[in-house]
């Protein structure tokens, strides 16, 4: 009975929205959106084909017209090609933004950009971002970021977390302390000397000085005997 009654629900929502749409409501545009971009129990419910393009103006319009949240769904649609042909770089400069609008998808935005640098979609991987974006998702509570937050920090070498430093030549790879970043350079599986390559220089991201270090502020910064560089945050 209880999902006969969301499924009707559904359905009526969808004929709501619609003329709600009809007489202009931005907010309406990002809610009908959801119906043609995803295929599930609500789009079924209605009767409604999948049309990611057709959703994905309807995302641009709401924006256009004023209501916010339509841009972190923007930037996901850029992200994994719904609707929009896939550009990950863009979606990474819209997530950026989104991630400073202050409004409820703020945390959503953060957490996603956390995984664009864990991943290095769209963007050079760079650890120690990661871990500010999910830490800054994490303290608005954001469910999600607090489970991934253990696992952007854990060490490369021993799996052990939190692993507060990293390799600050490549800012790729985390660890407990030197002796794990020793470990991981010269091992004889896939060691790390194989892969690490110095950054190139670049602008300052939002709350790294430039340079990098993770707001480790130089601390923590020998030169290894293997070439690489070990920052602190």
């Amino acid at each position: 009975m209880s999902s006969t009654i969301h499924l009707s629900y559904y359905a009526t929502s969808f004929v709501w929205l619609q003329k709600s749409v009809e007489m202009g409501d931005a907010p309406s545009k990002a809610f009908l959106a959801s119906y043609f971009l995803y295929r599930g129990a609500r789009a079924a419910a209605a009767g409604v084909a999948e049309d990611a393009a057709r959703g994905f103006e309807l995302l641009r319009q709401a924006f256009a017209e004023g209501f916010s949240k339509a841009f972190f769904q923007i930037a996901q649609c850029y992200l994994h090609g719904v609707g929009v042909e896939k550009d990950a770089a863009h979606a990474v400069s819209l997530l950026r933004q989104a991630a400073g609008h202050g409004d409820e998808e703020t945390p959503r935005a953060q957490a996603a950009l956390a995984l664009c640098y864990k991943d290095g979609v769209g963007v050079e991987a760079d650890t120690v971002q990661a871990a500010l974006w999910c830490q800054r998702a994490a303290d608005s509570g954001y469910a999600i970021a607090i489970e991934m937050l253990p696992i952007i920090r854990t060490c490369d070498f021993c799996g052990t977390t939190p692993a507060r430093q990293h390799c600050e030549r490549c800012r790729k790879v985390r660890y407990c302390d030197a002796g794990c970043q020793a470990g991981h350079w010269k091992r004889e599986t896939d060691p790390h000397k194989r892969h690490c390559r110095r950054r190139a220089p670049e602008a300052s991201e939002e709350g790294t000085a430039p340079g990098g270090g993770g707001g480790g502020g130089g601390r923590g910064r020998p030169n290894l005997p293997m070439g690489s560089q070990f920052s602190e945050e």
